[in-house]
């Protein structure tokens, strides 16, 4: 039996739905329950913050994915949760005395007419747009949050003024605008529905089924407040409740987007289940139709006026315009259908719409909007024409492209296969098997010492002529096999007589390249290659493997050739001498037998680990033909022996290593990390080290002959028993980190490794933990250096654009005046080419103050610089400095200085001290008018360094005083002189390497008054420490 499901029919899940809101309508008293306090509540809970959840939700599979439906999803939904708060509040607040109805059914409706639009579009925009939006993405969700913010404000503002037509009038129900907006608001949710439906059908769409319950739900929501009379009434809660449902079945849907990371389109490393489904065409263009007349009909309502001319056909003009350019001529006329039952509908059965109609009129009318439609669809056709040619023309330039880069590639690949000859120097062939002919080049010709002149006529029999007779043999049968099928390529290597008499070794490589009909070789090429020389290396690696024999023969160590297999194939000397075996014992028999029985599964794995590269010694010990243990340590690895594949083993014995065996013991008593040797699997302890005792503060007889277990060491015991498994499986155990209960029972965190080994046949195995306290102390550090290096980074290119910015304006200013003196020089009078010099220092001033700031503001930001402290006088500093920075910025200034009359002599950093004051002598000059007066003042007093700059100019706002001293910060009245508010910032960085203090008071058109005051240096001695306080 097939069972019904909501995916496959998506309308049965609301069929009941609507008819309980049919049948209330008719059962419903009309009283109304509205409660405006908690209608805000559950709008906000159920509806508002759920949309905007979705919201969130779809606006990051925009950013993920790009799909532009995504982001009209994102604006729908938002659109109509925000207004489910808005909608009554304003309601609330409409009238002091009571709730106003009107307006949270206009609000809501008209908010909710906006989110159906942007559904539609959003399915239809999937269906229509291949491509995603690879670029801006941020600002694009950015723009759409702020666009539907502007339109849910501004449709509460005009309906809170009355500057929207009456949608509600209680008792009586909607309005005829009201019921339109409605309607078509339920039209694009199923239809939306639908589309949907047909779009996810068969693949594995994030907003699938659950989606299209939520706009069904949505609708049917809808479709019950439309029946209402009274607002608040069973039926409008019912409605509401109903959507209620939607924004939670919504809210799941949007949740299954972060679960599945897609949107509208399938994830791309998903394969769907069957083929892709293509949305029925007429339903989309039936969507794009409904859209357009919707929204042109719902304009028509918002804006329509009593005293409006008659509802016409011509109004509508806008909608077949859209849908003919969205959808093409059958959407566009089903455009036009909607819209002449629109107006035929509003004309006869609302008289209200039609009070002036005269069917003259109606019917000029009538063939101005069929007339003007036809001919949108003729161009539009004519467009689409135009634009195929186009597109046909592309393509078979295109093809006429691929042709020639094809013919190109031709011949780039011939002329590469020439020189991968030329460069392999190899000689080529090709035998007409047939016939018996055969094409040689000159290179193989060469190999054998001729040329090809002298070997002509060429045929098979040149080469049977040439090759060694037991070769030839070889070779035959090799073709035989080839012609036979039974191999793909031919591939042989032979001798043949050289010229010179010598026999040359030759690798001969071919296939058969064509077949008969019946299944006869036809023709076959190849290549011939020269491999005397390595012929020659074969040779002499014979005899340096010889040599190798000879000096393994002399070595005390122990060494076993075995196959792969493991069967022995060769043992030196002291491996008979010293396990007692002879040769003829040795052939053939198992490396794993010199094992003892019981350590032989052992022996096998360590084997093949250090094969594979894991473990690089075998401690297991040998058995002598008696029957004796030998403690050896074993190596092996991979080789060749008389060109077999075969492992080496190389043995040493360790009967006399008891000198390095104290070594060890020395090393693990006295080592600094926490090691200890248990038995296994009984993991008792049988030894550990100082650092063992002195980590966890036990005595060493505490610990011998006891468990961890015993001794709550670990404070995990699962973990610990995890571990101690791999270790069973692995034979080894690295870096698993472990909390080690101390004595008096605080942890410790340590790297836990252990290794399990055998010897004389018993199991041990030894532990090391290594304390992690101060690598992660260094980690933090690290990190912490890391973030400040970025944060550096950061700052540094935000200078460098500030800095560029500020260029601009000089490099233009220089340009321009260099261009006018360059051009115009004849013709300027002095004053004119005085002027542009003014205007060439100015741009160079300008450009000069620039690089002194951020060269300045770079070094103060830096870790590095030290205080360059050396001697200065006072006054003739100060002097300087004001001289300099007046001849630069003054403009007429009234300026007064005061400095000691008296020398004095100190220590300070000259370059911070000049940043200073140059930076606030600058600020003065620019921000005081012409002809005002600057005071400037230095002195000192009780080891400290005083000065005062003061100023008569615009001032720095109270409100911004608290903020002046930041970087990339200036004066809100200073917008109007270019600056990079690094001069303030500078100041307060050079007073902090000095130990200096800063105050400033400012008043708003009167200016500015800075007092700074610093420790002074007396003593050279104390340029390395911090400055202290001297007279």
């Amino acid at each position: 039996m097939k069972t019904l499901s909501l995916s496959r029919n998506p309308l049965l899940a609301i069929a009941p739905l609507a008819a309980i809101a049919v049948i209330l309508h008719f059962v419903d008293p009309g009283r109304s329950f509205e409660n405006p306090a908690l209608l805000i509540v559950l709008n906000t809970v159920f509806y508002s913050l759920s949309a905007v959840l979705v919201s969130l939700q779809f606006a990051r599979a925009f950013l993920d994915r790009g799909e532009p439906g995504m982001l009209l999803l994102v604006c729908g939904s938002l659109i109509g949760g925000v207004s489910g708060f808005i909608g009554p509040v304003s309601a609330f607040l409409g009238e002091a005395e009571h709730f106003d109805a009107n307006i949270l059914v206009t609000i809501h409706n008209t908010n909710v007419w906006l989110s159906a639009i942007l559904h539609l579009s959003a399915v239809i925009a999937a269906s229509l747009l291949g491509t995603a939006i690879d670029n801006h993405r941020g600002i694009s969700v950015a723009a759409g949050y702020m666009a539907t913010i502007a339109a849910t404000t501004t449709i509460a503002l005009l309906a809170y003024y009355g500057m929207l037509p009456v949608f509600f009038i209680p008792g009586q129900g909607g309005t005829i605008a009201r019921q339109f907006v409605v309607c078509s608001s339920i039209a694009m949710f199923i239809l939306s529905a639908i589309l949907l439906h047909v779009r996810t059908s068969g693949r594995r769409i994030a907003v699938g089924p659950l989606y299209e319950l939520a706009l069904l739900l949505l609708a049917v929501g809808l479709f019950a407040i439309l029946l209402q009379r009274t607002t608040g009434s069973l039926l409008g809660w019912y409605g509401r409740i109903i959507q209620y449902l939607g924004g939670i079945a919504m809210f799941a849907a949007a949740w299954q987007t972060r679960q599945g990371g897609a949107g509208l389109e399938p994830p791309a490393d998903v394969a769907p289940s069957g083929p892709s489904p293509e949305p029925n065409r007429f339903v989309l263009d039936s969507a794009i139709a409904i859209v357009g007349v919707s929204a042109t009909g719902a304009l028509l309502f918002l804006t329509r006026t009593p005293g409006d001319p008659d509802l016409t056909s011509l109004a509508f003009l806008p909608a077949v315009m859209f849908s003919l350019l969205l959808g093409g001529p059958r959407s566009g006329a089903l455009s036009v259908i909607l819209s002449l039952a629109l107006v035929g509908f509003f004309s006869l059965a609302l008289p209200v719409y039609a009070t002036h109609h005269v069917l003259l009129t109606d019917l000029f009318n009538l063939a101005i909007f069929l007339g003007m439609s036809t001919g949108m669809a003729i161009l539009h056709r004519s467009l689409q024409n135009t634009r195929a040619q186009m597109i046909t023309a592309t393509v078979e330039l295109q093809h006429a492209n691929r042709h020639r880069q094809d013919a190109a590639a031709l011949e780039e690949s011939e002329n590469r296969l020439k020189n991968v000859i030329e460069g392999t120097n190899a000689g080529t062939w090709d035998w007409n098997i047939e016939t018996g002919e055969t094409i040689f080049n000159e290179r193989w010709a060469q190999i054998a010492g001729y040329s090809l002149a002298e070997l002509s006529p060429c045929s098979i029999a040149t080469w049977e002529r040439l090759v060694h007779p037991e070769d030839l043999r070889r070779g035959r049968e090799l073709l035989k096999r080839v012609f036979a099928r039974e191999l793909d390529i031919y591939d042989c290597e032979c001798r043949i007589r050289h010229r010179d008499g010598h026999w040359a070794w030759i690798h001969d490589r071919g296939k058969v390249v064509e077949w008969s009909s019946d299944g006869r070789p036809r023709r076959m090429t190849g290549s011939r290659t020269d491999i005397s020389d390595r012929k020659e290396l074969e040779e002499r690696l014979t005899a340096l493997i010889a040599d190798f024999r000879n000096i393994i023969e002399s070595t005390s160590d122990l060494i076993v050739v075995a196959t792969t297999d493991g069967n022995i194939l060769f043992a030196n000397g002291k491996f008979s001498e010293k396990l007692g075996y002879n040769q003829e014992e040795l052939a053939n028999m198992p490396l794993l037998a010199l094992h003892p029985p019981a350590m032989r599964p052992e022996a096998e794995r360590i084997f093949a680990s250090m094969l594979s590269g894991g473990k690089t010694v075998c401690p297991l010990p040998v058995m002598t033909r008696d029957g004796n243990l030998v403690p050896v340590e074993t190596r092996v690895w991979l080789g060749t022996w008389g060109s077999r594949p075969c492992v080496f083993g190389f043995i040493r014995d360790l009967t006399s290593d008891m000198e390095e065996r104290q070594r060890f013991e020395a090393l693990f008593r006295h080592n600094p990390a926490v090691m200890a040797i248990s038995s296994y699997p009984e993991r008792t302890f049988l030894d550990v080290n100082d650092a063992f005792l002195e980590t966890f503060g036990y005595e060493r007889q505490e610990i011998i002959g006891r468990t961890s277990t015993e001794l709550n060491l670990f404070v995990d015991s699962a973990r610990e028993e995890h571990s101690l498994h791999e270790l069973s499986t692995t034979q080894r155990i690295k870096n698993h980190i472990h909390q080690i209960n101390r004595k008096n029972g605080s942890p410790v965190d340590g790297l836990f490794s252990a290794e399990l080994i055998t010897n004389q046949g018993k199991q041990y195995f030894v532990t090391v933990i290594i304390d992690l306290t101060s690598r992660l102390q260094a980690e933090r550090k690290l990190l912490a250096a890391k973030k400040k290096a970025e944060a550096a980074d950061a700052e540094k290119s935000r200078l460098l654009a500030v800095i560029s910015h500020e260029f601009r304006t000089p490099l233009a200013l220089l340009h321009s005046s260099l261009d006018i003196l360059d051009r115009y020089t004849d013709k300027l009078s002095p004053e004119d080419r005085l002027a542009q010099g003014q205007h060439i220092r100015s741009a160079l001033q300008q450009m000069t103050s620039l690089v002194d700031i951020s060269q300045s503001y770079n070094w103060l930001q830096s870790d590095y610089g030290q205080l360059r402290l050396t001697g200065i006088d006072l006054g003739s500093f100060c002097r300087k400095v004001v001289s300099e920075t007046m001849a630069a910025w003054s403009q007429n200034h009234v300026l007064t200085v005061r400095l000691p009359e008296q020398p004095v002599h100190l220590l300070t950093d000259e370059t911070l001290l000049r940043s200073i004051l140059g930076n606030l002598l600058t600020n003065a000059c620019r921000y005081t008018p012409p002809g005002k007066s600057i005071t400037f003042e230095a002195a000192t007093a009780a080891g400290i360094l005083h000065f005062l700059i003061e100023d008569t100019g615009r001032g720095i706002p109270a409100a911004d005083l608290d903020r002046i001293f930041r970087p990339y910060t200036r004066g809100s009245n200073v917008s109007n002189q270019r600056g990079m508010g690094l001069g303030l910032n500078i100041v307060a960085m050079a007073l902090d390497r000095l130990r200096g203090h800063i105050s400033l008071r400012s008043t708003e058109g009167e200016g500015t008054r800075v007092a700074i005051e610093i420790p002074i240096v007396a003593d050279p001695a104390d340029r390395a420490a911090s400055p202290e306080n001297t007279d």
